[in-house]
């Protein structure tokens, strides 16, 4: 049974070489590592990963470990829907000195990678394929924080490696295709500047809602994350819970003190004791549930060490749609199977 940790402290850094070292056992870096930190807003400090928690990790493998080449790599969601490189939002915050600190680290820009892979995906109308990232790293630490989602109830150290797929493919996980609007115009209106094609992804976002096609999407994104995360699992996952965010996660939300730092090397242990400082029962958390089920990880707190959840978890405030984000409930207890995993059977990855 994998172990998980959860500290405290008033030091961001410290919080995660803590964190690290109560598992030091379990975290087996070698040769080329990737560091997946989450930079989804091109502003908000608090969506985002600081590069003080990064600094922590890299810290933390330097010392234990010898000999590792570690690349920071990200791909920004909001970057895209802005028209703009994934570049301009690691040199906004900094990330590109990490390469003049340390001698075996490289930041990339994901939106740059050209070599992929292809996995089925479930869609509101049939199916389709995905490109995800072939890539030869060693071993993967997703470096995340807890927030509160307008999708899938809350994101944290699994879900960042959505990153992984394609920039253009991404909507395709949520179970939409030929959406326009949903892919920031980059389709329909190229010739738009950057500033007028986020408002159009809300605005596509929003009928796509109110012609009924939300609640199908909630389903299918916690289904989709589920296999994504079998073909993509990361080796050890980080959450920065010095801060989290609850209300309009993962970009537009108000941040929540916690003070505390997670680590695991199985995702969904970390990812679980992550939804209970939020407040959140992981059973609840669709992706979660079906990635527990078919063996991929435990979300049971046991193996904790370290400070206990309950003196440090608060009641985060949910996304409006939290209401609906819960439906995919009743097609976890419908008795039509395909209702209950409307998946058309194994996902093939080429």
């Amino acid at each position: 049974m994998a172990k998980v940790s959860l500290v405290s402290g008033k030091k961001r850094r410290d919080n995660v070489i803590n964190a690290l070292d109560l598992i030091k056992e379990e975290v087996g870096a070698r040769g080329k590592v990737l560091i997946k930190p989450n930079l989804s807003a091109l502003e908000n400090e608090y969506a985002n990963t600081s590069l003080e928690a990064v600094e922590g990790v890299v810290d933390f493998l330097n010392a234990r470990f010898k000999g590792l080449s570690i690349t920071v790599g990200e791909s920004s969601g909001s970057a895209f829907l802005a028209g703009m490189s994934t570049k301009k939002v690691l040199e906004r915050f900094g990330y590109y000195g990490l390469e003049k600190k340390y001698g075996n680290v490289r930041v990339i820009d994901f939106d740059e990678w050209k070599d992929f892979r292809k996995m089925t995906v479930r869609m509101v109308y049939g199916h389709s394929t995905v490109r995800i990232m072939k890539h030869d790293f060693d071993y993967i630490v997703s470096l995340s924080l807890p927030k509160t989602h307008d999708f899938v109830i809350a994101t944290l150290g699994i879900k960042n490696i959505m990153a992984m797929v394609h920039r253009h493919d991404r909507i395709h996980i949520h179970g939409l295709r030929g959406k326009a609007f949903l892919q920031g115009g980059t389709k329909m209106f190229p010739f738009l500047p950057g500033f007028l094609r986020k408002p159009l992804h809300d605005l596509g976002r929003h009928i796509v809602v109110s012609l009924g096609g939300y609640p199908e999407s909630v389903v299918l994104t916690n289904i989709n994350l589920a296999e994504l995360a079998k073909a993509v699992r990361p080796d050890l996952v980080v959450l920065d819970g010095m801060t989290g965010m609850e209300g309009e996660g993962p970009l537009l939300g108000e941040p929540v003190a916690l003070g505390v730092a997670v680590a695991s090397a199985d995702p969904l242990k970390a990812d679980g004791v992550g939804a209970r400082l939020m407040g959140l029962d992981p059973a609840g958390i669709g992706y979660f549930w079906y990635l527990q089920r078919d063996g991929y990880g435990d979300y049971s707190p046991s193996g904790l060490v370290g400070e206990q959840i309950e003196q440090y978890a608060r009641k985060f405030r949910m996304h409006p749609r939290y209401a609906e984000q819960k439906k995919w409930l009743e097609s976890k207890g419908s008795s039509d199977p395909q209702a209950v995993d409307p998946r058309p059977g194994k996902q093939k990855m080429s």
